[in-house]
């Protein structure tokens, strides 16, 4: 009962073969609930309630002046047509709750609800403030009840390893397995969180690069992790790879992702080494790469010197370097293009 929530919202009774023009023509002013129709039977089969947005207020005259004008219109006319407006009150229990009403009614009012958090396969990972930790385990109960496919709920402790760009991870509930198993761009990924770097976020990203270089290139993944760009250019664009990471578990999950997703010889994963040596090797054993990519924004860019004094007198054409770097918000995008 604690966590049942009941919030009235101006509503419209009118007859119920109107309802459909009702919900074209109000659609951005309607319910915005989750998990709520904006609909509503009423005594009268043949009437129905059109539930409006929780921002409206409920009399009548004040409910039309607070539309934009072309709805504004719409209503007034409706009500000389014999639409009423009228109130409904929105029941909810905790199943009807997303993650966040269902924390901001546990949780004290001075603790705010976590809200940010990064899905990786079956495991949510979170990174709490201080003022969360004597309710982590009621925030992982909810995540875990409330989010569908999360069996694993984990939280970041300490900071992160500038060798190998991973974190030590407390599990606050579920199950205690931190290996995952997820798919992007139609490939399938595998490797314990607990080991190795990966962002979710960055998908679209990965893409994107994925999608931009052609079919015959080259490509040295030089801070390849567990292969978000060399797997599917290999697997899916046929693109001869060549990739590279410092943390050893990294390319154990490589190699078993190059296999899992037939890559063959178009993807060699290196043994574990420094990006300096894996690139002046690739140059120095001939192999002419077309491409570089360095997916470690906090240091990445500091490797480029690897170039320095590599001798490109006799290739075709220098290779297009890929380099992922941080940039605060207020320098923009041409925080990357300073001199």
């Amino acid at each position: 009962a604690a966590l049942a929530d009941a919030t009235e919202v101006a509503a419209l009774v009118l007859p119920a073969k109107r309802t459909g023009e009702f919900l074209k023509r109000l659609r951005p002013h309607l319910l915005e609930i989750p998990r709520q129709r904006s609909v509503a039977s009423t005594d009268d089969a043949a009437t129905k309630k059109v539930l409006l947005a929780t921002t409206l207020p409920t009399d009548a005259e004040a409910l039309a002046a607070a539309l934009p004008p072309d709805a504004a219109a719409f209503l007034r006319d409706a009500f000389t047509e014999g639409v009423k407006a009228t109130t409904h009150v929105v029941a909810r229990g905790y199943d009807d709750l997303t993650v966040e009403e269902a924390l901001k009614k546990v949780l004290p009012s001075d603790v705010p609800a976590p809200t940010a958090f990064e899905a990786c396969g079956h495991v949510a990972h979170l990174n709490l403030r201080p003022e969360h930790e004597p309710w982590k385990r009621v925030v992982a109960e909810i995540m875990l009840d409330k989010l569908k496919g999360i069996r694993t709920v984990v939280n970041k402790v300490g900071e992160i390893d500038s060798l190998y760009r991973t974190y030590e991870l407390e599990v606050l509930g579920g199950d205690s397995d931190t290996t995952v198993e997820l798919r992007e761009q139609d490939c399938v990924f595998r490797f314990d969180v607990r080991d190795v770097y990966w962002n979710s976020r960055l998908q679209s990203e990965h893409g994107r690069l994925i999608e931009t270089i052609p079919r015959e290139s080259r490509v040295a993944d030089c801070t390849a992790g567990v292969g978000p760009f060399s797997v599917p250019l290999a697997a899916r664009r046929g693109v001869a790879c060549r990739a590279n990471d410092l943390n050893p578990r990294a390319v154990d999950a490589l190699r078993a992702n190059a296999l899992a997703n037939r890559c063959g010889d178009r993807l060699v994963a290196h043994d574990a080494g420094c990006a300096r040596q894996f690139l002046r090797g690739l140059a120095e054993q001939g192999w002419r790469f077309t491409h570089a990519i360095y997916n470690l924004p906090a240091s990445g860019i500091e490797l480029l010197d690897a170039f320095r004094g590599l001798d490109l007198s006799e290739w075709d054409e220098p290779p297009l370097v890929h380099c992922y770097c941080f940039a605060g918000a207020s320098r923009g995008a041409h925080a990357a293009q300073k001199p």
